[in-house]
């Protein structure tokens, strides 16, 4: 996500703490919420460095446009 039949459309960003030239990043979402009638998800999102440590959090919202469980 996103691809073809879907549309990322909103996203909140937290900064935990600074992410320097030459660190290792992942980056993780979670589903926490999915709406039948709006077809929207809502993810938990996360960016980690090489620590394991939270630098980055926030809420992202995708509206696909055809069945979710499809």
């Amino acid at each position: 996500m996103p691809g073809k039949n879907s549309l990322y459309f909103s996203q909140t960003l937290n900064f935990q703490m600074p992410c320097f030239v030459g660190d290792e990043v992942s980056i993780e979402g979670e589903i926490i919420d999915k709406s039948e009638s709006t077809r929207i998800i809502t993810m938990k999102t996360t960016a980690n460095n090489h620590d394991g440590k939270c630098i980055v959090d926030g809420i992202a919202k995708v509206m696909i446009r055809k069945n979710i469980d499809e």
